[in-house]
């Protein structure tokens, strides 16, 4: 989920609705990293954040990296 979406609402407020409404996981991927942008972001219980630019590696951690917290709270 980028956190800049066109429109009035942001992907952090797309990310919350998402994650209470129908339980699906977020990953961040977004140029925006400071404090207050983070800080938000954690209501949305996101499983990871990339900071752009990122790479296809980086990308792959990032979902190996949540997939293996989202089975550890299957367990």
């Amino acid at each position: 989920m980028d956190i800049r979406l066109a429109g009035p609402r942001d992907g952090i407020d797309a990310a919350i609705e998402i994650s209470d409404r129908f339980g699906i996981a977020i990953i961040f991927a977004t140029a925006l990293s400071d404090r207050e942008t983070r800080e938000r972001a954690e209501r949305a219980f996101a499983l990871g954040w990339l900071s752009k630019p990122y790479s296809s590696d980086e990308m792959l951690a990032a979902v190996s990296r949540a997939m293996q917290l989202l089975r550890g709270r299957r367990s």
